[in-house]
């Protein structure tokens, strides 16, 4: 069953390619746990300039919590020139501490 999701960008244009990455990310995600709920991304370029990071936030609904995975940390800026790249490392982080959730669960 398709995850709800709710995809924000913000500072940006909408972009339908990073509509579809998001979505096969979250099915990666889903394969791996099928009781994903849902989902809130945002995708922002900071400061609106040319050569500003872009960051991507992620909350995943789990049965009993919500998981948060935010890449703003100051190593991370230096990162990601591109969304994409911030994207996949976010789902990265996210695919780790769904790992970890479920491990403590059972």
């Amino acid at each position: 069953m398709p995850i709800p999701v709710q995809i924000s960008y913000r500072d940006m244009q909408h972009s339908e390619a990073l509509d579809q990455l998001i979505t096969r990310e979250l099915d990666r995600l889903e394969r791996f746990y099928q009781r994903i709920s849902g989902a809130r991304i945002v995708v922002e370029h900071a400061h609106r300039r040319a050569g500003a990071p872009f960051h991507a936030r992620i909350v995943l609904n789990v049965p009993g919590e919500d998981i948060f995975i935010n890449r703003e940390d100051a190593q991370a800026e230096a990162a990601f020139k591109d969304p994409v790249a911030a994207i996949r490392s976010a789902f990265r982080k996210a695919r780790r501490q769904l790992q970890e959730y479920v491990r403590v669960r059972s």
